[in-house]
């Protein structure tokens, strides 16, 4: 979410009565640019998850520090006039149209609207206050009555005004002004006709016939404050009195603000803490109200006069929110007002100058300031006035204002490094000039830049000679110069220094002009030495020796080193560490052992320890988008000094925590789609929410997490079934947040599917079957009938052609021609009617297996050999009467069969024939042998009988073999392969 940020940069205020580090200056604003349904806010709360409420006349809002969500439709009416937190997890809001009650744990609401007087039901639902009193019962207060609602959300009873609808059309109704819940149980009530206490003993409303005199004419005057205390502003009384629940004075003090415009009935009091108490004032602007121990008060000054305000909260955080009449939400966090900056203002335009800060230093109560361009300024610290000064009579005015830095020599005297050299000043007498021309100083010492200057143990001040002429000493009690040429041997090794560290053994230790080199020199031998030059190390700048074995190192590329003196071992912390800007320009530590860090992208702390950064910006009270000049620290008042471009600042490194608070993380939505499943996930943090980084992991399927920086939505696709819990937190100090799910497998995966599966093939199986069974069953029914119908009508037919030719024949014996004829019919329909009886049978459903095939074989074998006078032998096994042949490999059997006996009587003149039947494996052998004159296969080949007994054998795969040789017999032999 995008931050509108305000800097307030407010001149000190010297009190006697509050400090000036306790006035706010720091100001973030959350309005409609960051998604505020309106910048008018009239209610504010926070429930106990730490989610900020906030009401507008155009519907309730919840932010949780980075996203804002939006709440109307649930709710009675968008007009939101007061909201309240519960205990137990509630949120009590009053709208314009009826109350609502919210679940914060369950995310329900639930709505409340009254029809206890129809003619009046829009004031009595127009509710306008909220209270909770000390035994948990909800206190709603409409124009027109006050509801009291148990702990349970449930209606206890209703006390009603002396209204009319005739009064309602008359005037403004205004039952109650004020409720102020006592420790008791009772309730102080403000009504239309004056003050009133409801009795919680007495279960009944009390209306005073003369109030006790701590209670005021106007209800405006009169706040609660915490558990048992009351503020009030007596009228005509320039005091604020601090009050028991019984009226007792506690405590008071100074109040000018007593008068219009800045009390009349508007103002509002709101308790930030123990100790503070915010007075919003009548018109604009607020006081703060401290509560000493001791009971004594004090008052700060008023302000920001340009705001309106209407109520105020103090989060769980420490932050305030104040609720604006028209400029939405600021925010004051404690967090964010460690910083206390100073514009610089140039005498001549009247604006901030417009080069960066440089240098810092103090001497007694002032503050000097030196600037890249604009000279230096002179600061009083308690009053906060400023002057500006430049350098003149230099021969070149313009570069002598460029002043890169500045050191302390002597009470009152600053020596300053310019651009064009060095020059002293005097703070007492306002004089400069240039140094005198002392034993050995340089001729260089006035003509180039002095690129750093720094005071050793010893009172030695070392200077850096910028274009590359080295370094120069100088030691003030002798008025000596030492001077070491740079990049010479003799002298200091490398260009010049940038900045100079001293370590507890009194070395010095110099990082360099565009070099990863450092620079030692021994305080023994007065020797320099190079250090360094290590790998993926960039160019180095600050320097910080905290002790005798660790070096602290700013490089611009890698971020802070550290350099082990001793081992000489080097470690890097840079980005993964959380440092964002790697370019460090100064290092300092503080009481606490951290280290703060000068960087381009604003100022930096390392905890040593933690081996963590933090960092501050501009969003986070930085009154400069990043500092430009090196750290000055005042071990008076332990604060540290800096400056940027046109202004500079202060802090107290002590102050500032960097312990960051536990940020709790919920689930703010889930939605699954068969294995597709979105998460939305967001942790509260009121203070910094946009910063907030998150890890997650998705348990039931891996178990590591998985570091998701900003991201506050999960997206997982094409989940595998099973149960899975997802896992969330944010990733500093934050407890886990935990939604379980199921993933339910797909009907296709389920054991349910595949036995369906196997249902549905056993069922098509079955159908097959049945309908396979069924054409089988056509088929042998259709053979039946016409073997039936062949035997009965054709078959009888020819039986009478063949009874009625022969009895012809009988008749006309002696008439040789007509008996003749006669004889050849009925030779022919004796032939017909054994081919009809041969179709019949092959056809005949009730013969397909060779047991009841094979006899009618051998019958008709039997009966054509004897008739020839050839004996014969069959030999048939067992298994193959149980063979199944269908038709047409039954028919093609039996006509090779047939015609192999056929042939035999006919050419054989045989005395004796064998034929067999046997298996061999699957296959089945008819085997048709006799004992006549054989022939020769070659010439017999061309006779049609054996070429279709070949043809029927090749059609079905089947082979086929005869074997003869004259006088030596024939031998038939048909090998069918059975599937």
């Amino acid at each position: 979410m995008r931050k509108c940020i305000v800097i307030a940069l407010v001149l000190l205020i010297s009190s006697t009565t509050t400090g000036a580090q306790d006035i706010p200056h720091f100001v973030e604003k959350l309005t409609t640019a960051e998604g505020l349904s309106s910048n008018v806010i009239t209610a504010l709360a926070q429930d106990d998850n730490g989610f900020l409420w906030i009401g507008t006349p155009d519907g309730l809002n919840r932010y949780d520090g980075t996203e804002i969500v939006h709440y109307t439709n649930t709710l009675p009416h968008s007009y939101i006039n007061c909201l309240l937190k519960l205990p137990g997890n509630g949120l009590a809001i009053g709208t314009q149209a009826g109350l609502s009650f919210y679940n914060t744990a369950t995310g329900v609401f639930q709505n409340f609207y009254s029809h206890h007087q129809p003619s009046l039901d829009d004031y009595n639902n127009t509710i306008i206050a909220l209270a909770v009193d000390a035994r948990g019962n909800c206190w709603a207060a409409s124009k027109n009555c006050i509801y009291i609602f148990t702990p349970q959300h449930r209606l206890k009873k209703i006390l009603s005004s002396s209204f009319t609808a005739m009064t309602a059309a008359r005037e403004r109704l205004s039952f109650v002004e004020k409720m102020l819940p006592l420790s008791d149980g009772d309730v102080l009530l403000y009504l239309h006709d004056g003050w009133a206490m409801y009795s919680a003993t007495a279960d009944r409303l009390i209306h005073y016939q003369r109030p006790p005199a701590f209670l005021p004419t106007a209800a405006g005057r009169l706040f609660k404050i915490g558990d048992r205390h009351l503020l009030s502003i007596p009228k005509g009384k320039d005091s604020l009195l601090l009050l028991d629940e019984h009226g007792r004075e506690e405590s008071s003090c100074f109040f000018p603000y007593n008068k219009y415009p800045y009390i009349s009935w508007a103002q509002q009091a709101v308790a930030l803490d123990a100790g503070r108490v915010l007075l919003l004032l009548h018109n604009f602007g607020f006081l703060i109200l401290s509560l000493h121990r001791g009971e004594t008060m004090s008052l700060s000054p008023l302000l920001f006069e340009d705001s309106e305000y209407k109520t105020a909260l103090c989060d769980l955080q420490g932050s305030w929110w104040l609720a604006t009449t028209r400029e939405g939400l600021q925010k004051i966090s404690a967090g964010h007002q460690y910083f206390t900056g100073t514009p610089l203002i140039d005498r001549q335009t009247g604006r901030p100058v417009r080069y960066e800060v440089t240098s810092c230093n103090r001497l007694d109560s002032t503050l000097w300031v030196f600037t890249y361009g604009d000279g230096f300024f002179e600061m009083d610290l308690p009053s906060g006035r400023q002057r500006q000064h430049r350098l003149t009579h230099t021969g070149n005015d313009i570069w002598a204002n460029f002043i890169w830095n500045s050191s302390r020599q002597g009470k009152d005297t600053l020596f300053l490094g310019t651009q064009i050299g060095l020059f002293w000043y005097s703070t007492r007498t306002g004089k400069s000039g240039r140094l005198s021309a002392y034993r050995g100083k340089p001729r260089i010492l006035d003509t180039v830049a002095i690129t750093t200057q720094f005071l050793d143990s010893h009172g030695l001040l070392w200077m850096g000679l910028g274009k590359g002429k080295g370094l120069c000493t100088y030691e003030r009690s002798t008025h000596r110069f030492d001077w070491y040429p740079g990049n010479s041997p003799s002298g200091y090794p490398l260009r010049y220094p940038t900045d100079i560290a001293e370590d507890p053994q009194g070395d010095l230790w110099f990082t360099n002009d565009a070099s990863n080199l450092l620079v030692r020199w021994h305080r023994r031998s007065r020797q320099f030495e190079t250090v360094g030059g290590w790998k993926k190390v960039g160019p180095l700048k600050g320097i910080c020796c905290p002790s005798d074995s660790i070096l602290w190192i700013g490089d611009i590329t890698c971020g802070l080193l550290k350099y082990n003196l001793r081992n000489h071992h080097l470690c890097y912390y840079g980005h993964e560490q959380g440092l964002v800007n790697c370019h460090i320009s100064d290092i300092r530590e503080d009481e606490r052992k951290r280290l703060w860090l000068v960087t381009e992208g604003g100022l930096a702390c390392f905890d040593p320890c933690t081996k963590t950064f933090t960092n501050y910006t501009t969003k986070d009270g930085l009154p400069v988008p990043y500092p430009t000049s090196d750290f000055f620290y005042d071990s008076r008042d332990r604060r540290l000094y800096s400056g940027g471009h046109g202004a500079c600042f202060f802090f107290n490194p002590g102050a500032i925590l960097d312990h960051p608070a536990r940020k709790n993380t919920f689930i703010t939505a889930f939605n699954a789609r068969q294995n597709n499943v979105t998460i939305q996930y967001a942790a509260v943090d009121l203070l910094d929410g946009p910063s907030t980084n998150y890890a997650y992991r998705l348990v039931g399927a891996d178990t590591a997490w998985i570091m998701v920086g900003r991201q506050r939505q999960i997206n997982f696709s094409r989940l595998p079934p099973g149960r899975y819990t997802f896992q969330v937190h944010a990733t500093v100090n934050g407890p886990i947040a935990a939604v379980s799910f199921r993933i339910a497998p797909r009907f296709t995966q389920t054991t349910g599917f595949y036995a369906l599966l196997l249902l549905v093939f056993a069922i098509g199986v079955g159908a097959l079957y049945r309908y396979r069974q069924k054409q089988v069953n056509q088929t042998l029914q259709i053979r039946g009938e016409i073997s039936r119908n062949l035997h009965d009508e054709v078959g009888a037919g020819l039986t009478n052609i063949s009874l009625s030719s022969l009895l012809a024949q009988r008749q006309l014996q002696g008439e040789g021609t007509v008996s003749h004829i006669l004889e050849r019919i009925y030779e022919d329909s004796q032939r017909v009617s054994e081919a009809m009886r041969e179709i019949v049978w092959s056809i005949n459903p009730n013969i397909d297996t060779l047991g009841e095939a094979v006899p009618r074989m051998i019958q008709y074998a039997a009966h054509l050999l004897e008739a020839n006078n050839i004996e014969l032998q069959a030999e048939i096994v067992p298994e193959v009467e149980k063979l199944r042949l269908n038709m047409k490999q039954r028919r093609d059997v039996y006509l090779i069969f047939k015609e192999a006996i056929h042939n035999m009587v006919r050419h054989s003149k045989a005395t004796k024939a064998i034929v067999q039947f046997y298996l061999s494996g699957k296959t089945l052998l008819m085997k048709i042998s006799d004992d006549g004159n054989g022939f020769d296969t070659c010439v017999a080949a061309a006779g049609n009988g054996l070429r279709n007994m070949q043809e029927r054998a090749r059609q079905h795969r089947w082979k086929l073999e005869i074997r003869s040789l004259p006088q030596h017999g024939t031998t038939v032999v048909l090998n069918t392969t059975l599937t």
